[in-house]
């Protein structure tokens, strides 16, 4: 590789070589490459959507895949189980009210 030429874009930037035959200087070998593809619009999508049923922003997150893991097991599965217990309560105490105003209501137990 004789140079290496910066390639300017839209949110990124690349180095493009120039190969060619080297008189002097440094060699630079390069073994293994990892490329990594970013899905943004699946992201923000992720993040919106947790956010609006967390009630609190998972922006916080970003892209540390253990850290929503984590997030998911510790803190969303908990909060979810708490919301169902609350909606049966709730829905229990609907009822109850339904029968005070209405003696002799049927229950549907």
């Amino acid at each position: 590789m004789q140079n290496i030429v910066p390639v300017v874009g839209r949110g990124g930037v690349i180095q493009k070589p120039v190969v060619g035959v080297v008189g002097s200087g440094t060699v630079l070998e390069i073994g293994d490459g990892i490329a990594t593809n970013y899905r943004h619009d699946v992201h923000e999508s992720l993040v919106s959507l947790s956010t609006r049923d967390w009630g609190r922003s998972t922006g916080f997150l970003g892209w540390d895949m253990r850290g929503w893991w984590s997030w998911y097991n510790d803190d969303y599965v908990p909060f979810k189980r708490e919301q169902s217990r609350l909606n049966r309560q709730s829905s229990g105490l609907d009822e109850l009210l339904r029968e005070l105003r209405e003696p002799g209501a049927p229950r549907s137990d």
